[in-house]
């Protein structure tokens, strides 16, 4: 026994019970901070699910977006080979232009030398007309005065 009666037993309870409850105490604050680390872990599971989501949806947002340029791509080649073909179109049709105008500009130029071959027969057929009623004036004016002079003259 020690000094204040008790036994050895009751020592060793107390120290016993002293240990005891350090290790409750211990276990109380590794429960604690268990708890802490675990929302801790659910607060990173809950983000991690988040971004996987985030990314999911960017990887879908990212698929549909290459979709879409594919797709505006191939508007823009068959618009190209559209254009092209209205180019070729267009200059096919300019040298046509080009050729119908060339024989506009000769049959132009046969109508004009036409125009003057007829202009020079027409000023000559004046003259002979002119000529000939000049003539057949000249013919009425001698029938009027032989006419005259066999009505003035009846016996010659």
């Amino acid at each position: 026994m020690d000094e204040s009666g008790e036994g050895d037993g009751w020592m060793h309870w107390r120290k016993a019970n002293a240990e005891l409850r350090c290790e409750e105490e211990v276990n109380l604050r590794l429960k604690v901070h268990h708890r802490k680390l675990q929302e801790f872990v659910d607060e990173l599971e809950t983000r991690l699910n988040q971004v996987k989501e985030k990314t999911k949806q960017a990887e879908v947002d990212n698929y549909n977006t290459c979709a879409s340029i594919n797709a505006v791509h191939a508007q823009i080649r068959e618009t190209n080979a559209r254009l092209r073909g209205l180019v070729k179109r267009i200059d096919l049709q300019k040298a046509k232009n080009k050729a119908d105008c060339t024989e506009v500009m000769h049959r132009k130029s046969t109508l004009e030398t036409l125009c003057g071959n007829l202009h020079e027969k027409l000023d000559s057929l004046e003259s002979v007309v002119e000529e000939w009623q000049s003539m057949r004036t000249e013919e009425e004016s001698n029938a009027c005065h032989v006419s005259n002079s066999t009505h003035t003259h009846p016996d010659s």
